[in-house]
């Protein structure tokens, strides 16, 4: 009952804040067909958590209910300023069908994914103690910026706007934060699918509207409405998983010779099956397997330590990390629709009318491509993607800006100054947020020896590429002119040839750094490196500038028809080309960071590629199915089918496995507990740190500093701080060496903590304190079990006991 309660409370409190801002949402969206309802929450959201965040920043304003509400009569006033008349009222009434379409599709994603948390809610494991710990130290400390609660005496160094987010609608709900982390996952799991739905419906619905009205009867035939088309958008893109869950099936089985299964070199099941009889993989973690699909072999074919990262957004639903790239989900559905807004500008005056909208002419500045409000607008949107996850900021400000070029018949002086106005508002607005932002970061890197192999590489996106490769051999086919391919060659070809020539230029650049393993010779390195990857795995590259030819050619060959409205195939295809390129780079360049490994240049460009080809998918299903042949329709969607079946065993096998057949993953005292408590697990697993957490989070103040254990990332250690918010001198040193890019900040004090723990002399460990703040020593198992007891006797005679259980006692300083 706990449970359901608190998921109303959510949903309550994020359909106010979008209705609030449902006027100013109806304005910066008038080209659109549905004029930004689907993303209305995602828009309150935003509003919401920018408001108390900057008002925060200049010390006005502090995470509590007053402050919370405080935002949120802002954000209403802001919306009242766009009130004229109630049209976006009206808008509704006129709209209920869609709305309630909308509104439903939310709902159900919200409450299904809530249920499977409920299943699988443990707070524990991978990125969920970080994530966790910043969570609760913005909940507890509730001004901005955060201080980092694994590096005490300093703010957080990332990118945590989302943890303020979904703290904002925590405190506001009441509900404990472990409770408001797995809501937080499920939020977003209803508002990427209600998001992405809008998105689609509204490409769907202008292209309706470019049908001439007497043919859209014919094509009614076959019954594929735009709600219906739009559906499947949310199933491409967060509720199908990747071939590979097809494949462990087929493994598990026993389908397939040895051969087969080594040529397709995917870890684990490139050995011999089990043959257990089951359908379901019941190999430890199988469903892991899913994220990394791509295995890099060095030239010698020994695989190298870090392979890159193949997640997908259903993986990381499933995984339960609430990570920066999966709070991002519903913004960038959202900065997509911004793209296709600046898109659609350049007819800002036309009305627009479907089965389901009657829009309204909208009236915009005559002197300004965009109007001022707008530009302020559209910058908060994606400069907003830099402050939840930095590196979807480039991506989908590539889109709009190009999205915004490619909608304009003509460009001029003040389509440039328009863009440079949007980018600066960007940047600007988040200011405060950069001013204490480090990043491990620091230039590109050649990727010599590590092309994709394509088998790989379909496993991967077949269930999204087999309808888009479909939906532009039927659009070439059924083009009623001829198609120039010159200049898209010209344009594939010189993308191709410019990452070539920055590979090479940063391989010769490096050469001279990179060791070898063997007593191979330069030339036969050399002559090794052209063979793997110009002979045995050109296809992914290959695959991909064929994609971007297709994309250049058949856009010039829309836009060059002259037409009385502007089409949106062409922005769907700058979605597929910036997938084509997203995939493509990793081939040649990654990034360079701690790593230095193209592991997460892959994982951060590949999961946006996922998420723009999800729509495009989606859109091209459904133009086949309205405009069709009902030959070619039947064929094609057999095609498509067969792929997204196979996608869709590794959803419903994974969730099986991982919430243990629906019966719940959490065990206490030897029963399956259903709850969204993301801590209940410690109960059974560590029960006297678990009541020591709760005391600490009901009596010690938010401002002081706690030493507990150190140990390494993905570890045990940590838990205190994790589980309270409370800073500690020093939580897992290697993640803060990603996330500030040097060990200039943590130095010294881990050593410092072994000391503190460890030595006999009073004022040693007293000058320890008093240098690094510390009010509270935390002594639970893991210090116990790590430190000897003489270290730690000291602080029972210098020290006031202020908590005692059986195994954990808490000292405070005098």
């Amino acid at each position: 009952m706990v449970e359901v309660l608190a998921w109303v409370y959510w949903w309550m409190i994020v359909a106010i804040s979008g209705l609030l801002v449902w006027p100013l949402t109806f304005r910066m969206f008038g080209c659109l067909s549905d004029r930004g309802y689907a993303v209305n929450k995602v828009v309150g959201l935003l509003l919401a958590g920018y408001v108390f965040w900057i008002l925060s920043c200049l010390g006005y304003l502090t995470l509590t209910t007053s402050g919370i509400l405080v935002s949120l009569v802002v954000c209403g006033a802001l919306g009242c300023s766009y009130w004229k008349g109630g049209e976006a009222f009206i808008w509704i009434q006129r709209n209920v069908r869609y709305v309630l379409i909308t509104e439903t599709v939310f709902l159900i994603a919200f409450a299904i994914w809530t249920y499977i948390r409920c299943l699988n809610p443990d707070i524990s494991g991978t990125e969920k103690p970080m994530e966790f710990a910043f969570m609760n130290s913005i909940l507890r400390g509730g001004d901005m910026p955060p201080k980092d609660p694994w590096l005490a005496g300093y703010a957080i160094s990332y990118y945590y706007f989302g943890y303020v987010i979904v703290g904002l609608v925590t405190r506001l709900s009441g509900v404990s934060a472990s409770m408001g982390f797995n809501l937080g996952m499920a939020l977003v799991f209803g508002l990427t699918a209600v998001s992405v739905f809008g998105l689609s419906y509204n490409l769907i619905c202008r292209t309706v509207s470019n049908i001439p009205f007497d043919s859209r009867k014919m094509y009614r035939r076959n019954k594929i409405t735009p709600i219906r088309g739009a559906i499947m958008a949310p199933v491409f893109a967060i509720v199908s998983g990747n071939l590979n869950g097809l494949l462990e099936v087929l493994h598990q089985r026993g389908v397939g010779s040895a051969r087969f299964w080594q040529w397709l070199d995917i870890k684990w099941t490139d050995v011999p099956p089990n043959l257990s009889g089951s359908w379901i993989p019941d190999r430890y973690l199988w469903w892991w397997q899913a994220s990394r699909v791509i295995r890099d072999r060095d030239i010698d074919g020994s695989l190298i330590s870090l392979q890159p990262i193949t997640e997908f957004p259903l993986f990381s639903f499933l995984l339960g990390d609430l990570h920066p790239h999966v709070l991002a989900l519903p913004f960038v559905v959202l900065a997509m629709v911004v793209a296709l807004q600046l898109y659609l500008g350049n007819n800002r005056n036309r009305k627009v009318t479907t089965d389901l909208v009657v829009e309204s002419p909208v009236v915009l500045d005559n002197f300004l491509p965009i109007s001022f409000d707008k530009i302020i607008f559209f910058g908060l949107v994606l400069g907003g993607l830099a402050f939840l996850n930095t590196w979807d900021y480039p991506i989908y400000l590539f889109v709009a800006i190009a999205g915004y070029l490619l909608g304009r018949k003509r460009v001029g002086l003040i389509e440039v100054a328009t863009i440079f106005g949007v980018v600066i508002v960007s940047v600007f607005l988040y200011w405060p947020f950069y001013l204490g932002f480090q990043s491990q970061a620091s230039g590109l890197l050649p990727n010599i020896f590590y092309p994709t192999r394509v088998v790989q590489f379909i496993v991967m996106f077949g269930v999204l590429l087999v309808p888009i490769v479909g939906w532009l051999a039927w659009e070439i086919s059924s083009s009623d002119s001829s198609i120039n391919w010159k200049l898209g060659f010209n344009v594939g070809v010189s993308i191709l040839t410019f990452l070539v020539i920055g590979c090479v230029i940063l391989s010769s650049l490096s050469f001279s750094g990179i060791e070898f393993s063997g007593a191979l010779s330069g030339k036969v390195v050399v002559s090794d490196i052209l063979s793997k990857r110009f002979i045995e795995s050109p296809l992914t590259s290959a695959l991909l500038v064929l994609i971007l030819i297709v994309c250049v050619s058949v856009t010039l060959n829309i836009v060059s028809k002259p037409s009385k409205r502007l089409s949106v195939r062409p922005f769907v295809m700058l979605l597929i080309f910036t997938g084509c390129l997203l995939t493509l780079v990793p081939e040649f360049l990654f990034l360079r960071d701690n790593f230095s490994a193209r592991m997460n240049t892959v994982f951060k460009f590949y999961y946006q590629a996922w998420m723009m080809w999800s729509i495009v998918a989606a859109y091209g299903v459904w133009r086949i199915c309205y405009l069709g042949k009902s030959g070619v329709v039947k064929v094609y969607i057999g095609i498509v089918y067969m792929v997204l079946i196979g996608g869709l065993i590794y959803s419903f096998l994974s969730i099986w496995t991982k919430t243990q057949g629906l019966r719940g993953a959490t065990i206490i005292d030897g029963r399956r507990v259903i709850t969204l408590d993301g801590t209940a697990y410690l109960q059974e697993t560590n029960r006297a740190d678990y009541k020591a957490i709760k005391w600490i989070n009901y009596f010690l103040p938010n401002d002081g500093v706690i030493v507990e254990a150190i140990g390494g990332s993905y570890s045990e250690y940590s838990r205190i701080s994790t589980n309270t918010g409370m800073a500690t001198m020093l939580g897992w040193p290697g993640h803060e060496l990603q996330w500030r890019g040097s060990y200039d900040e943590s130095a010294g004090r881990e050593s410092a903590v072994d000391t503190l723990y460890s030595t006999k002399e009073w004022s040693v460990a007293s000058d320890i304190m008093s240098r690094y703040t510390v009010n509270y020593v935390y002594i639970g198992y893991l210090e116990r079990r790590d430190y000897p007891e003489y270290g730690l006797s000291k602080f029972e005679n210098n020290m006031k006991k202020i908590y005692s259980n059986e195994i954990v006692d808490i000292y405070e300083r005098y």
